[in-house]
């Protein structure tokens, strides 16, 4: 038998993104561990996904805050994807220092004052990494040479996992026109 449960806790974003944001900050200064970046994107991402919930639990979210929110979110996918790559420590500064702005931007944004955060399944007992989806993307560029790409992330860890998507995307040899990683409705 196998027996599922939810398990959910009430955070405050405010706190969160300043926790965040100093975690970035410290890895931006040292380029990080490829383990701290992985980290790193999962909890910009679950972020995202609680603050969508917060404000649109049953549609699509649309303005400067999800524009904001998305834009940190793939910023950290960019950094697991320089990771990943191998780059230098210099080069993971930099695009770490990317991933710092776009968490400073976020937080110019009003957020809600609760929202409600699952444990992401996948990473937590499933084994999934991001970078397998990242890899997957490539794969895909390299085999298909799509014209064009939509990636839909479905929450919670679709947006971490939409984000590394794109990030391999973007490595490609300029064949992808458009990438949409709007979060869908989750799945009930």
């Amino acid at each position: 038998m196998i027996v599922y449960r939810t398990v959910t806790r009430l955070v405050r974003p405010g706190p969160w993104l300043a926790a965040v944001r100093a975690e970035a900050r410290c890895l931006a200064g040292s380029g990080g561990d490829h383990d701290a970046i992985r980290e790193l994107l999962i909890e910009v991402g679950a972020l995202e996904a609680g603050v969508a919930d917060a404000l649109a639990p049953d549609a699509d979210l649309h303005g400067p805050l999800h524009e904001a929110l998305r834009a940190a979110t793939c910023a950290a996918a960019r950094a697991l994807r320089a990771s990943w790559d191998g780059a230098s420590a210099p080069r993971r500064r930099g695009v770490l220092a990317r991933v710092v702005t776009a968490l400073d931007a976020l937080a110019a944004h009003a957020l809600p004052a609760v929202v409600s955060v699952g444990v992401p399944e996948g990473y937590a007992y499933y084994a999934l990494y991001p970078e397998a989806y990242l890899e997957a993307a490539r794969c895909l560029l390299q085999t298909l040479a799509p014209a064009h790409a939509v990636c839909i992330g479905v929450r919670t860890i679709g947006t971490s996992l939409a984000a590394a998507v794109v990030a391999g995307m973007e490595t490609g040899r300029g064949t992808v026109s458009h990438i949409d990683t709007s979060p869908s409705p989750r799945d009930e």
